[in-house]
């Protein structure tokens, strides 16, 4: 059924657009697009709010893209953009953000583990000042001790990088149009929006909320994943670990120093320990911190040489909806 909502007004009234980043979730968005429509229906009867969805397929192999073209042919407030491929989620959310045209958008998840009854809440403390809203996770769904474990890891490490505190934080936000403009404006190629957005500053304020477990569908980020996403977006927006490897490197030097200083003493002295145990011990923790440094630095150049290729973030492809054209 087509959208009824007015929008004779939409010039005049404040626009916000929720995007949407959508990987293999053929079981749950049809459900999720639904409980979206009715919670913006909700709003806009409250608050003069117009609201455009924008549903972002990341080379799904599912038949996501088929029930996205649906919807978008059903309803004018959707709006879908096709990958050509998998470019993996950071893609999903900038396409989403260099096609948005809303005062405001908002980052929200398709497998229903971000509320979307927080959407309202979230446009309040918009309207009230805040031209970033964090939703912060209070409780982890579905994660093992393993996960939890390293998602607190990652967090430290990028708390650490940015000066603000990211425990709990997520990738559902809200963020205004000068905040949007300000990402937009940045040139790199491996972006961790996370970060990028604490980086920008702007007036932040906070909601709080517990991830609900997925309906259907299968988990996204298996343990591997994970740590894949971690160690790219630590590279990629800090150079904390190669501060790490050069203050290790010193802390052996010093440490080197004083075990030859030790040595000869106890050699002019008389009392040099025979057998060379301490000097193989030596060469396997120093040889390993070697490799250890120079596997780190290859990953920054790995870096380097994606963003010198200058290739696009990501690849959209235009599908066929009743004889017009949708990107």
């Amino acid at each position: 059924m087509i959208n009824q909502r007015m929008r004779v007004n939409e010039n005049t009234m404040s626009k916000v657009t929720l995007i949407v980043p959508v990987f293999n979730e053929a079981d749950v968005i049809a459900d999720f697009c639904a409980e979206l429509t009715n919670v913006t229906n909700k709003i806009s009867v409250k608050n003069p709010i117009f609201f455009e969805i924008l549903l972002v397929d990341d080379g799904s192999s599912d038949n996501s893209a088929e029930i996205i073209q649906k919807m978008t042919k059903d309803d004018a407030l959707f709006t879908g953009i096709y990958f050509s491929r998998n470019f993996g989620k950071e893609a999903a959310m900038l396409a989403g953000i260099e096609h948005a045209t809303g005062d405001a958008v908002i980052v929200i998840d398709a497998d229903f583990q971000h509320p979307a009854e927080l959407i309202s809440d979230m446009i309040n403390k918009w309207q009230e000042g805040s031209h970033v809203v964090d939703a912060v996770k209070r409780k982890r769904a579905q994660s093992s001790f393993l996960n939890t474990i390293m998602a607190s890891a990652f967090n430290h490490i990028m708390s650490v990088s940015t000066g603000r505190d990211m425990a709990g934080a997520s990738d559902f936000k809200l963020l205004d149009r000068q905040v949007i403009d300000a990402i937009k404006a940045m040139p790199e190629k491996n972006r961790f929006f996370r970060g990028l957005v604490a980086w920008v500053g702007f007036d932040v304020s906070q909601i709080v909320f517990d991830t609900q477990p997925r309906r259907a569908g299968e988990k996204k980020w298996p343990f591997r994943s994970l740590l894949n996403y971690a160690i790219n977006n630590i590279v990629a927006f800090t150079s904390l670990p190669l501060k790490i490897m050069g203050l290790v490197g010193f802390v052996l030097a010093l440490g080197g120093g004083g075990l030859l200083l030790q040595t000869m003493v106890r050699y002019f002295s008389g009392h040099a320990v025979e057998g060379f145990t301490t000097v193989i011990a030596i060469q396997l923790i120093t040889g390993g911190f070697i490799l250890i440094a120079i596997g780190v630095i290859s990953l920054y150049l790995s870096k380097i040489y994606n963003e010198i290729k200058g290739r696009p973030i990501y690849i959209t492809k235009k599908i066929k909806i009743d004889d017009s054209d949708s990107v």
